[in-house]
């Protein structure tokens, strides 16, 4: 099977980022934000999810972090999205609780091609419709 991983670029007049995927990893991490703690962040999310990541971020963070972590949400979104091709063989969703020392981490991931889909209402539901968050569409691609 051929390696699933992506790289992508985004330059915005707030930022310039590029970061690489590799999902077929194991862990390493190269991440330089700017912003130390999103670094760690980033860095462990590589290493619990065993695929392999290089993100490399400059942003306008004499005003704040929140350009630069938005636009590598985005970026990463998009490089997810790209590495997972024709998506053969995942799972549409996922959901995970995860204790840690005195944290709880609870992630739900949706597939990204349902995103801002309409769906059928159930049969005798009485609503017209779901129409599911675009939001998901800045992590997603």
């Amino acid at each position: 099977m051929q390696k699933r991983e992506a790289r992508v670029a985004r330059k915005t007049n707030e930022t310039d980022i590029e970061a690489a995927i590799c999902l077929d990893g194991c862990g390493t991490a190269q991440v330089d934000t700017g912003v130390p703690f999103f670094d760690h962040m980033l860095s462990a999310f590589a290493r619990h999810g065993l695929f392999d990541l290089e993100v490399r971020a400059q942003g306008d963070l004499e005003v704040d972090a929140h350009h630069t972590v938005e636009d590598v949400g985005i970026v990463l979104g998009q490089a997810v999205a790209q590495a997972l091709g024709d998506k053969r063989g995942i799972t549409r969703m996922a959901h995970a609780a995860v204790p840690m020392d005195e944290a709880l981490v609870l992630s739900a991931l949706p597939d990204p091609a349902t995103v801002g889909t309409t769906l059928p209402p159930a049969a005798g539901a009485g609503v017209s419709g779901i129409l599911l968050s675009r939001q998901s569409a800045d992590l997603f691609g």
